[in-house]
């Protein structure tokens, strides 16, 4: 199912010329990520296929990429969990638990 239509599926709306923090993280057991200090998605892989769209099949084994819109990249970090982070998340990975969390349909305006 493609990302569009399944339960990580966002519309947010950004301010121009604002940069954003965003934050991946990627354990055995599941993919979370933030926007400045939002967690936005949570969702567990295990049995799951996990696949991308063929337009950024290039981009693997990691990748960004936007759709619609411009967008930059500044002060990229890439870092491997410590084995106390690692064993921690694949424990109780920090997946969304309020409403607030979950995916909104707010269409930019």
């Amino acid at each position: 199912m493609d990302a569009a239509t399944n339960e990580t599926a966002r519309y947010e709306s950004f301010q121009k010329g604002r940069w954003y923090k965003i934050r991946m993280r990627v354990t055995e057991k599941g993919l979370m990520g933030w926007i400045d200090e939002k967690q936005v998605v949570g969702v567990e892989t295990k049995g799951r296929k996990i696949s991308i769209r063929h337009e950024v099949e290039l981009s693997r084994p990691l990748g960004v990429s936007c759709y619609s819109t411009v967008s930059g990249l500044k002060e990229i970090k890439l870092r491997e969990l410590t084995k106390a982070e690692a064993e921690a998340a694949i424990k109780a990975p920090e997946l969304p638990k309020d409403e607030e969390s979950k995916p909104s349909k707010k269409q930019d305006k």
